[in-house]
């Protein structure tokens, strides 16, 4: 081996030279992240906000729509409109629907319902046994009263004049033969959904197209402005009561969606706004950045420690090595050219592996994503061919309503009450089934979410399942015009770890897999069957259709695998997936009717 000597050089300057361009680097480096790390922090904070406002708007409107249909509904109630007519009062009438407005909002939770004759006085009211009863009460000067007298209904957002509650009035007109009889109004608080709001460190407020904050998880703030009303303006709305007492004034907010942000608190902010175009209301969510950003601040540095000391490692290790006597030029201009070489390596598998990890965390989120949006389309998918049957399940009742009604009237009129009663009774029951098929439809419809529980695990009835899938599908199957069956032992004590809405749409799926599966077959027969042992629940469809080719049996749990011409190939992925989440599972059999067999394990609890 041949050496070459190689000029020393003091090493006290290669030192230093070395030094300066690490923490150079280090610097520059250490600049960027940060401000990238930062960057995505703020990113990732604003998009849990923005799912989060929409989640609660979400369950402000269905609180809403709980209510929607009783002033409708009570409009056209015989009772309101023979206590209405009788001129005087029939006070036992008048009694006997107090009564029933009391009992109404006791079932519905509405904190008041109440008639307003067109005299502008209340004729009758739920809390017609209370203190601050609203019975003989003056209301005509109320806005909603005034609104729904000129144009048939309103949706006004108030405080109370007699109880100081803030509140959402619902108010239809009464009318019979073409005269104004009066107005039918329910109110709705909003109290419980403000208590739920609120979390430390943020506030969720609602706002109406003038700005006003109505309702908010902070009280500081509720009815207070984010614009300036005009004067004008605002003695009008203080002389029409709306909001009581209430200045109105401008809210200690700055809302311009940048950094400079500030609450009321002078705290920095971000925010994000979803709207209710129901009423023409606008929520708010807005969060504080400091308790976040100072978390991504202890992130970097501990990052930015580490990679110091592997820089300091990599530094020592390269001073040990110049530090060794050179005993040949060769050897040594070797050593550091090897030492150099796997320092660079080093540090590119170290920034290689940390992008293929954010990368990989990337994908997982987006698979996530992905994968709860697929299963939401595949449940909103099923809605079209579902609602079929039920509209079909619903006009019965409707129908046997409508002949119970007038068969009352008629009855109401020979003055036979107790008959007249009987049907009434048979109308709520009616009403009552009703609003079970519609809540299990609107229940699997919903969106799955954690902060609505929809996406968690947990112990489920399986007399609940089998009754939801029932209402969701036993109509369809039958008027398609196959033969239906639920075979089941005593199942009233049997419960499984699952979440209701997943693994209804799982059954679901299967149900109509069997549905199109029998289609122009002899007899078609489907059947869901219901067996357990000491440690699990099987659920089992099965049909007499053409069955599954052998050849494909390892293939249709495979997302987008279909052989359907206008498939998506996404309904037996995603209930795959949904049994893994239970720690259940599903698998083909043979069927004893002669098609296919779907089976469900579940744990039992």
């Amino acid at each position: 081996m041949k050496y070459v000597d190689i000029p020393k050089q003091p090493k006290s300057q290669l030192y230093l030279g070395v030094a300066v361009v690490t923490i150079a680097t280090f610097l520059v480096f250490a600049f960027f992240y940060r401000t990238y790390a930062k960057q995505n922090t703020l990113n990732d904070l604003r998009s849990d906000i923005s799912i989060t406002a929409r989640i609660q708007a979400q369950a402000l409107e269905s609180e809403l729509q709980k209510f929607s249909l009783l002033p409708l509904a009570l409009s056209e109630n015989l009772d309101v409109l023979h206590t209405l007519q009788d001129q005087p009062l029939n006070h036992s009438r008048r009694k006997k629907l107090n009564e029933k407005l009391a009992s109404l909002a006791a079932k519905t939770g509405a904190p008041y319902i109440y008639v307003i004759g067109n005299n502008g006085k209340t004729v009758a009211s739920s809390n017609h046994n209370q203190e601050d009863s609203f019975v003989g009460r003056q209301y005509g000067f109320r806005p909603y009263y005034k609104l729904a007298m000129t144009n048939g209904n309103a949706e006004y957002f108030a405080k109370g004049d007699q109880t100081g509650k803030a509140g959402l009035f619902l108010a239809r007109r009464i009318d019979f033969n073409d005269q104004h009889l009066g107005v039918i109004i329910v109110k709705v608080e909003f109290e419980d959904i403000s208590r739920l709001w609120q979390k430390a460190n943020s506030a969720t407020f609602v706002v109406n197209d003038e700005q006003i904050i109505l309702i908010s998880s902070n009280e500081s703030l509720t009815y207070s402005t984010l614009k300036p009303l005009s004067e004008e303006r605002r003695q009008q709305i203080y002389k029409s009561k709306q909001f009581g007492e209430e200045q109105l004034n401008l809210a200690p907010l700055t809302l311009n969606n940048t950094l400079d942000d500030t609450d009321s608190y002078g705290r920095k902010i971000i925010f994000e706004v979803s709207s209710i175009p129901a009423l023409g209301w606008q929520i708010y969510r807005v969060v504080p950045i400091a308790t976040s950003l100072q978390a991504a601040d202890l992130r970097i540095q501990l990052h930015l420690l580490s990679a110091a000391i592997i820089i300091l490692g990599v530094g020592l290790f390269i001073a040990w090595r110049l530090s060794i006597e050179r005993q040949s030029a060769l050897t040594t201009a070797y050593l550091k050219t090897e030492v150099a070489r796997q320092t660079k390596e080093l540090s590119n598998t170290n920034s290689k592996l940390e992008y293929e990890m954010r990368e990989r965390e990337q994908f997982n989120q987006r698979f996530r994503k992905a994968r709860e949006e697929l299963a939401q389309a595949n449940r909103l998918g099923s809605i079209g061919a579902i609602t079929t049957s039920v509209a079909h399940e619903v006009n019965q009742p409707v129908a046997a309503i409508h002949a119970f009604a007038e068969s009352a009237t008629t009855l109401l009129n020979r003055k036979d009450p107790d008959r007249a009663k009987e049907n009434l009774e048979s109308i709520v029951s009616l009403t009552s089934k009703i609003g079970k098929i519609t809540a299990e439809l609107r229940r699997y419809a919903r969106r799955g979410s954690k902060s609505i529980n929809h996406m968690s695990t947990g112990r489920i009835s399986v007399n609940e399942i089998v009754d939801g899938v029932e209402l969701l599908m036993g109509e369809r199957i039958r008027t398609s015009g196959s033969i239906f069956r639920i075979v089941r032992n005593d199942t009233s004590l049997l419960y499984v770890k699952a979440g209701r809405v997943r693994l209804e749409q799982v059954i679901v799926n299967l149900l109509q897999n069997a549905n199109e599966a029998v289609e122009g077959v002899p007899s078609p027969t489907i059947e869901m069957s219901i067996n357990n042992s000491e440690e699990n629940v099987y659920i089992a469809v099965s049909d007499n259709g053409i069955g599954v080719n052998k050849e494909i049996e390892s293939d249709i749990f495979t997302p987008f695998f279909t052989q359907k011409p206008d498939g998506l190939g996404i309904g037996l992925s995603i209930s795959k997936d949904i049994m893994n989440e239970f720690e259940g599972a599903i698998k083909l059999t043979d069927s004893s009717l002669g098609g296919a067999t779907f089976k469900l394990t579940l744990q039992r609890l």
